[in-house]
């Protein structure tokens, strides 16, 4: 995984990038429009719109439904405090008019958890007053809140944590009486770098105080990533690829869909969904390795092993014993024992074992990186001019170390 003094670093290039002169003058367009960057995400754009439209009082409102609540869970004179985060959401959630707060007890009875979908339209002032288009926007209004002695104890990005994941609990509820496939789980990583929020706080005397709004700096490092990619100068090598790539996929689809397999699960893992993550990149292994079985003119009209990969496979029956005998290489071999290890083994547990105790950031990221590093590997044994399509299945794990390693 990313460390913190890798983030530094992403960030320390992406300044620099931003503040050189020269790229400015010549890449203007992918950097800075005037005085303003242009943001990787649409989300980073739109949000300072999205916070004007939602007011304080629409937040002592949410707030105070869900102090009634909470007050009569806790001793009278509790001091009850909280945060209440404002999260964008590029969708609509179309719950009937009415107050549909939702709200959890947390496990300690020490605090509630609470979420409110708001629908809305950007308001446009000062010299926008006279624009004429308006745009429809949703967000989650998510907080949560704990008396005065236990809030003390708890780190911001705790709360924060704790409050998206019960937005993805609101948005499961919605999904299950709603067939609406525009709808998509919330993670840290897709959202915005700095999420605003309020605190608030009920006194013993009913009356509830509300912050200026403040701003909580997440840091999501595939921020980062995005728009450093989107940084790199177009020069002309890189355009040469490119225009390769264009010509060489439209005439081999099965390529094609590998390569996409190859490229979800990366942005799977980016935007923290773990679970898909390893699943597309053991089916990129799979399907990858099945076209390099095919491209061997001794298999290419024989059925595909019915197994990947056997421990004791004497018989050299399993796909991965029969590509290695053709093309000479140890089944013993690092990367092998490495794929086997972090990669398939959590891929077994996954869908077998529903072994989800397992999966973490980084059993996920060991899991992405040997499946593709281990296609990478046997592509690159293969004896195949370099021009030859099928070598761009071996783009999987350098693509993998530039983003996460280099």
């Amino acid at each position: 995984m990313v460390k913190s003094r890798d983030i530094q670093a992403k960030l320390d290039c992406v300044k620099n990038i931003l503040n050189d002169d020269d790229i400015i003058k010549r890449y203007g367009i992918y950097v800075k429009r005037g005085r303003d960057v242009i943001h990787p995400k649409i989300q980073e754009i739109i949000y300072s719109r999205i916070a004007v439209c939602i007011t304080t009082d629409v937040i002592l409102k949410i707030a105070t439904n869900v102090f009634e609540d909470f007050k009569s869970l806790v001793d009278e004179h509790a001091i009850l405090r909280g945060v209440i985060f404002i999260l964008p959401y590029n969708t609509t959630i179309p719950l009937a008019p009415g107050d549909y707060l939702a709200r959890k007890i947390l496990a300690d009875g020490s605090g509630i958890c609470f979420i409110d979908s708001i629908n809305t339209i950007l308001d446009f002032s000062g010299k926008n007053k006279n624009q004429k288009d308006f745009y429809g926007c949703s967000c989650f209004i998510g907080g949560i809140l704990y008396t005065k002695e236990v809030l003390n104890d708890c780190p911001l990005g705790d709360k924060y944590d704790k409050v998206i994941d019960y937005a993805n609990d609101f948005i499961t509820g919605y999904r299950l009486v709603k067939h609406d496939h525009s709808v998509y789980k919330l993670t840290q990583t897709n959202l915005p770098d700095h999420i605003l929020y309020h605190e608030v706080t009920l006194g013993i005397d009913g009356k509830i105080s509300l912050s200026k709004r403040k701003i909580f700096q997440a840091s999501h490092f595939n921020d980062l990533l995005d728009l450093q990619n989107k940084l790199i100068n177009p020069d002309s090598s890189v355009l040469k690829v490119f225009a390769e790539y264009c010509e060489k996929l439209p005439l081999h689809g099965d390529i094609r869909y590998s390569l996409d397999l190859m490229l979800d699960s990366l942005n799977a893992f980016c935007l923290g969904d773990y679970v898909r993550a390893v699943l597309l990149s053991d089916l990129f292994m799979e399907f990858s390795l099945k076209i390099v079985y095919k491209s061997f003119p001794k298999y290419k009209d024989t059925p595909f092993p019915s197994d990947i990969f056997k421990t004791k496979d004497k018989d050299n029956k399993s796909l991965i014993s029969k590509i290695c005998l053709e093309l000479g290489l140890d089944k013993g071999d690092s990367t092998i024992s490495k794929w086997l290890k972090c990669s398939r083994s959590l891929r077994n547990n996954l869908v077998h074992n529903l072994g989800y105790d397992e999966l973490n950031v980084y059993s996920a990221q060991k899991a992405v990186k040997y499946n593709l590093e281990l296609v990478e590997k046997i592509v690159d044994k293969l004896p195949v001019q370099n021009s030859s399509p099928i070598r761009l299945l071996g783009l999987g794990g350098r693509t993998y170390r530039h983003l996460f390693e280099e």
